[in-house]
C-alpha cells in the first residue's frame, strides 16, 4: 500500500560510445525541468563513471503523487533519453501502488517496499 513516505530510486544507465555529450545534455535538461517544476522532487543527482559509459542516478520524491507528477513533467525528455541510453538497473525503495508499479515495469525495477527503519536529516 502506498504511503506518504519518500520514494527513492537508484538507476544504472548505459551510455552508447560517442553519445555521452548528447546524453549529458538531455540529463541536464531533465534535471533543470525537475528543479523548476517538480517542487516535491527532493533530491535528483546523476553522475558519469570515469569513461562516461555509465550514469548512476539518484532520485528522491516526497511521495507517490510527487513521482507521478515528475513522470508527467519529464516524460518527453525521458523518452528521448531512453531512446539513446538504456536503463540497466533500477532499485526502487518505498511502498507503491499497483498502478505505479505497472508504470515502472518497463524498467524492470527491483522493489524494496517494506521500510524497516531509518531517517533523513
Amino acid at each position: 500500500m502506498p504511503s506518504a513516505q519518500p520514494l527513492q530510486f537508484f538507476l544504472d544507465i548505459n551510455v552508447p560510445a560517442g553519445r555521452d555529450q548528447e546524453v549529458a545534455a538531455l540529463v541536464e535538461q531533465i534535471v533543470a525541468m525537475t528543479e523548476q517544476y517538480d517542487r516535491r522532487s527532493l533530491s535528483y543527482h546523476f553522475f558519469f563513471n570515469a569513461d562516461r559509459s555509465k550514469i548512476f542516478g539518484i532520485e528522491i520524491h516526497a511521495d507517490e503523487a510527487a513521482l507521478v507528477s515528475h513522470m508527467e513533467t519529464v516524460g518527453e525528455l525521458a523518452a528521448a533519453l531512453f531512446s539513446i541510453a538504456n536503463v540497466e538497473r533500477v532499485v526502487a525503495l518505498g511502498a507503491m501502488s499497483p498502478d505505479l508499479r505497472s508504470a515502472l515495469a518497463p524498467f524492470n525495477p527491483v522493489f524494496h517496499e517494506e521500510r524497516i527503519a531509518g531517517f533523513t536529516r
